[in-house]
């Protein structure tokens, strides 16, 4: 917190925050323990701030990594939509709670589709199969997370789940079992699809450690028809040799941050050097003590620059080569949510201040602060929040405000099978506009559109972070 700088506050703050579960026999037990922990850290009054038990703080460092075992297919539940409005406008927790166990009306379903090469492609399972059971047990009056967890399993390679689906034919299903081996999976977060007109979309579901690599490979394949070689030699060899306004034949790219909730952060500024010549990437700032400290990154021609300031005066300069430049100067379009946040954006926002892209959908998240993983004993962990970000240089505020304001028909978040993408479909015609679309999103009127906008959100995220 920057405001504890001031030292006679943090003391304070400090003396204020004080120990006080361990009256009697409340310690007695792990479960307590736990939660003593997590009432004291949630004390810091710090919404992204968290005490993690091993359980999950496992889940969050796989997460990270990109890598479980599993059968690599992501899943979600139909009929969300329509089931959450119809509780009306401030639904109980009982109902609330009713709504989170799965019926036959909000069925669980594959989707989008199993990763390549995954034990479940491999198995047969594709996406639009609803899951009604699992190693016979009906997912009907279980949470998703539950069923999820089942299929899993305990994390040993080898084991085996059976599912039985309904699958979508010819306006009825088909029922099937499929069983299926579980495996350790890395699980792409970057999928592709061509679009006409040479334009991409390119899918990023979450922020792991090896996603900028999977970023850079898809668009070098999409822009050249080749993969880029594994052997350093041959790589760099192809690094040189490439020139992305010669040799890429995109003519335009989407890129899908929805539904994105971040992770690693360096993974976001790797990708935007993918696709910017230059321009600051971002800024952040820190406590330390009784000093301000501000990190401010930068890409100028073939370098990437780093300078750390302390209390407003550079202590520290470096520069270091900048990864390799993929893209040619084409339109960009990134398509944000309420749900993108964090690494989303980072490289969403720093796109959009550098003049890079436009933006289509509805505000992101606004989660303008970073997190250190902590482990700590035992295999638990703490999420602390540790900086602010600004992407571009500039402060995120209420988060992305879209250039292109669309939401999502209430029919496609119900089902994506049978319904239009409507953001998707604008973020295309806002591509065929190209550089008319871009000097429109940054004229004063727009500008002043989405300020005002801003305000709105801002208001609607601070009932939100309250309600969390």
């Amino acid at each position: 917190d920057l405001s504890l700088i001031d030292s006679a506050k943090r003391t304070a703050y400090i003396e204020k925050w004080q120990h006080r579960y361990d009256q009697g026999s409340m310690l007695a037990d792990q479960e307590h323990t736990y939660i003593a922990i997590k009432r004291m850290v949630n004390d810091l009054h710090e919404m992204h701030t968290a005490f993690l038990p091993p359980k999950e703080a496992s889940a969050l460092f796989q997460s990270t990594q990109g890598n479980l075992v599993g059968i690599g297919a992501p899943m979600t539940r139909l009929g969300m939509k329509s089931a959450l409005k119809a509780l009306g406008e401030n639904p109980s927790a009982a109902a609330l709670k009713s709504l989170n166990l799965i019926s036959a009306s909000t069925p669980i379903v594959v989707y989008p589709a199993p990763a390549a090469n995954s034990p479940a492609e491999k198995a047969g399972l594709i996406g639009g199969d609803q899951i009604v059971a699992v190693d016979g047990k009906t997912t009907i009056g279980r949470s998703l997370n539950e069923v999820v967890d089942t299929i899993k399993g305990n994390g040993e390679e080898g084991s085996q789940v059976v599912l039985s689906v309904k699958r979508p034919t010819d306006g009825s299903f088909t029922d099937k079992e499929i069983t299926i081996t579980r495996q350790a999976v890395h699980f792409p977060q970057v999928s592709t699809k061509l679009l006409g007109n040479d334009f991409l979309q390119v899918k990023v579901m979450n922020f792991t450690h090896a996603v900028a690599g999977e970023f850079s490979d898809a668009l070098y394949l999409a822009c050249t028809g080749k993969t880029l070689p594994y052997d350093t030699k041959q790589l760099t060899e192809a690094i040189k040799a490439y020139e992305p306004n010669r040799d890429c034949s995109l003519k335009g790219l989407v890129i899908d941050f929805r539904n994105n909730g971040g992770g690693v952060m360096n993974e976001a500024l790797d990708m935007g050097q993918t696709l910017m010549a230059k321009g600051t990437t971002i800024t952040i700032q820190q406590r330390s003590g009784d000093s301000s400290i501000e990190v401010r990154q930068r890409l100028e021609a073939n370098q990437y620059i780093e300078e750390m300031l302390e209390n407003g005066n550079v202590v520290k300069s470096r520069s270091s080569a900048r990864v390799f430049r993929v893209l040619p100067d084409v339109p960009i379009v990134v398509l944000v949510n309420g749900m993108s946040a964090s690494a989303s954006e980072i490289l969403a926002g720093m796109l959009q201040v550098n003049g890079l892209a436009t933006v289509v959908g509805t505000p992101s998240f606004g989660k303008e602060v970073g997190q250190a993983f902590k482990p700590i004993d035992f295999g638990s962990a703490i999420k602390l929040t540790t900086f602010r970000f600004l992407p571009g240089g500039a402060a995120l505020g209420a988060g992305i405000i879209p250039d292109y304001e669309v939401e999502l028909p209430d029919a496609f978040i119900d089902n994506p099978f049978t319904s239009e993408d409507t953001q998707l479909t604008k973020a295309i015609e806002v591509l065929a506009r190209g550089q008319a679309a871009l000097d429109e999103a940054h004229s004063q009127a727009a500008i002043a559109a989405k300020e005002k906008r801003s305000i709105e959100v801002q208001a609607e995220h601070a009932k939100r972070d309250l309600r969390i």
